[in-house]
């Protein structure tokens, strides 16, 4: 039996969030790539608001949208979060930005921008193998998905 590419990535992570979402928990999901992650909550009945930079990833994202899915897409870039309401999410995940910034300056950025440290449920980042997990300012939880050895994470 094969399976799709990533599929152990996305149910290790799917398992993480789900158990930290909480019913009518609003999602933010930054970086968001053709929309899996955020598809998959939104099928699940949570509100998710989107942002992806590439507009190709975007028409993917719009043509998988189910009418039953309370989601948007917006394009935009993760180092500029400022269209997004404060004080709106819940839930935050970074699951694929900080692979594409080259500066660990960029990547403190987004990680200290106002979404992210407003988002009171769970702060979600996976970088480089590693699951990081933080709930009101505190890590709750972190765990290698696979051997990392030859690429050291990112410290927040």
């Amino acid at each position: 039996m094969a399976l799709k590419h990533g599929t152990v990535e996305f149910l290790t992570i799917l398992r993480y969030i789900e158990k930290y979402i909480r019913p009518g928990n609003l999602v933010i999901e930054i970086g968001a790539g053709t929309g899996r992650y955020s598809h998959a909550l939104a099928h699940q009945g949570y509100t998710v608001d989107a942002v992806e930079l590439i507009s190709h990833n975007i028409d993917i994202f719009h043509k998988n949208t189910m009418s039953n899915e309370d989601i948007t897409i917006m394009q935009g870039n993760a180092l500029d979060l400022s269209v997004f309401p404060d004080n709106r999410y819940d839930i935050t995940l970074l699951l694929g930005s900080l692979y594409h910034l080259y500066s660990d300056e960029d990547k403190r950025r987004i990680v200290r921008g106002k979404i992210w440290q407003e988002s009171q449920a769970m702060r979600l980042t996976y970088s480089k193998n590693n699951i990081d997990i933080r709930k009101n300012d505190e890590k709750v939880e972190s765990s290698l998905c696979y051997n990392v050895s030859l690429n050291p994470c990112f410290d927040i």
